[in-house]
């Protein structure tokens, strides 16, 4: 059911996996073997389509690559490092898993019992001891009861009586005709039920030893999976998010002050003052939503990548794209809701105390911050992606704020004043940044005069009227707010599939006691 042929797979200058062939068959278990860094774990997210490589494999008849998520469809997964979500309850990742690959919701009940975690349900994964965590692990990867098992290092931390459970439950799995491959150290009581063993060494398989069953395979249906779950957790997870709510309380003050003293200048009048009044309101949103939408931003997926959730992540039956533009949607969700809750008292307070006639004026500022935030999310998504670490993605996040918001106009001014710099080359350079677009856009829209809006917003409006430089703006912002997501998304999709040539034959190890001879079979 599982065909590899001729895989290789480098980092760099180190290679993981040199010229590996095999064939893996339903109805037993196939051991597979090596130290640390032998290509195991390579290996294994190859099958999963989680890596590109090169070479062919096979899963089911389908290419890891081509057809990812429907491959990942019919493999219950395990990571070596586990891959769940700590700040999560025991039950609540059963539930996770189950909502994204639409297995039955009895199905949590069942396998909780089964792998001995009923009375620990409601304990958070990162309370759990190491066996503990293992087991969770397993009973995640048999959620659909797939019919292919793969299993990075499944033993791991688990004591003596866990470990005859789990070598009893591959046995079973076997017995039903499925897939069933685990990497694994020299553990006797898992390797007592092992059928077949594939040694690897420096990437390239020296050893292959087991008879290979012909048996067929359980003809079950694979169901896709669902983004909706994802984005849930991710919801829920920003309920939390210290940024998050630090950013709705400030803008509750900030809001609350400007309404106060702009009723107050205005005593009842029509308010005309307010927006000059609330311009100061206005840059402290634009200081402070794109610092939170693009910390934010960068930590969507560098921060899971260092966690070790990942991996498990990307062996759901998702494509790549589609679990970034979840984490994105999410966070977009949240940052717009902040927006409204934090704004929402003062605006009460306007109705209440003038009327709802002025209330369209104070909602620009929501709007303008929903906006410049929208922008500035996509670039956190884009730096996170790029990013190694959480740490190395927040540092970028922040210069790249510090830019926006700052270090650009203070560049642009000082290059004006030194050497004479064009007003019309620093109009253009005012679309090139979010932030200033957004202020800009905003301003209009308080019809201040023109002193206001600095010598690049007011050269746009004398030359192309209010609307016209109000379109032009509102087009950059929309750039702003697509591009990076699009340049994210590529920079997270796999490299296009190269497969070697294998000139017309198929190599395919035999089974023997030593190292293994090959033979030639001719392609169809």
């Amino acid at each position: 059911m599982i065909e590899v042929q001729n895989v290789s797979k480098s980092h760099g200058r180190r290679v993981a996996l040199s010229g590996v062939s095999l064939q893996i068959h339903p109805g037993q278990v196939t051991l597979l073997l090596g130290a640390n860094g032998a290509g195991k774990s390579t290996l294994l997210r190859a099958l999963l389509g989680i890596i590109d490589y090169e070479g062919r494999i096979r899963v089911a008849g389908l290419d890891p690559l081509r057809d990812g998520p429907k491959v990942r469809a019919l493999i219950g997964y395990m990571p070596q490092t586990g891959g769940l979500h700590q700040e999560l309850t025991v039950i609540e990742t059963l539930r996770l898993f189950a909502a994204l690959r639409q297995a039955p919701p009895d199905r949590c009940m069942h396998l909780l019992a089964e792998a001995g975690l009923s009375e620990h349900r409601d304990v958070r994964v990162g309370d759990l001891s190491g066996g503990m965590r293992q087991r969770l692990g397993f009973a995640v990867a048999l959620l659909t009861d797939p019919p292919i098992l793969v299993l990075d290092e499944p033993s791991a931390s688990l004591d003596a009586q866990s470990r005859e459970w789990l070598s009893h439950r591959l046995r079973v799995a076997a017995s039903e005709g499925r897939v069933v491959l685990v990497s694994t150290h020299a553990d006797q009581q898992v390797l007592s039920a092992g059928d077949r063993r594939l040694v690897l060494e420096d990437g390239r398989l020296v050893s292959s030893e087991g008879s290979e069953s012909d048996r067929t395979p359980p003809q079950q249906a694979a169901p896709a999976g669902k983004v909706v779950p994802l984005i849930k957790k991710e919801l829920a997870d920003a309920v939390s998010n210290k940024w998050l709510l630090g950013y709705a309380f400030l803008l509750g003050l900030l809001g609350l002050a400007a309404a106060v003293t702009g009723m107050e200048e205005t005593a009842g009048l029509e308010l005309q003052a307010f927006g000059r009044t609330t311009a100061t309101l206005m840059n402290l949103c634009l200081l402070l939503a794109p610092l939170v939408a693009v910390l934010m931003g960068s930590a969507a997926i560098a921060s899971e990548r260092e966690r070790g959730t990942l991996e498990h992540l990307l062996a759901q039956p998702l494509s790549r794209t589609k679990l970034l533009l979840a984490k994105h949607a999410a966070l977009l969700v949240a940052l717009v809701t902040a927006t409204v809750v934090g704004f929402l008292p003062a605006g009460v307070l306007i109705v209440s105390a003038v009327g709802p006639q002025v209330l369209w004026h104070y909602l620009l500022f929501p709007l303008i911050a929903s906006i410049v935030g929208i922008a500035m999310a996509g670039v956190g998504i884009a730096i996170s992606v790029a990013s190694r670490t959480a740490v190395q993605a927040q540092g970028i996040a922040v210069l790249a704020w510090f830019g926006f918001v700052l270090l650009y106009d203070l560049l642009l001014v000082a290059t004006l004043a030194a050497s004479g710099l064009p007003v019309q080359l620093l109009a253009a350079a005012l679309v090139a940044n979010p932030v200033d677009a957004a202020r800009v856009l905003g301003t209009l829209a308080l019809e201040p005069e023109l002193y206001l809006l600095g010598p690049a917003g007011a050269y746009l409006t004398e030359t192309m009227s209010r609307a016209g430089a109000a379109v032009l703006l509102s087009a950059a912002l929309m750039v702003w707010s697509v591009g990076p997501l699009v340049l994210a998304v590529i920079r997270f999709r796999l490299p296009a599939p190269r497969h070697t040539s294998l000139r017309g034959t198929s190599v395919v190890a035999t089974q023997t006691h030593s190292r293994p001879t090959t033979k030639e079979i001719p392609c169809p």
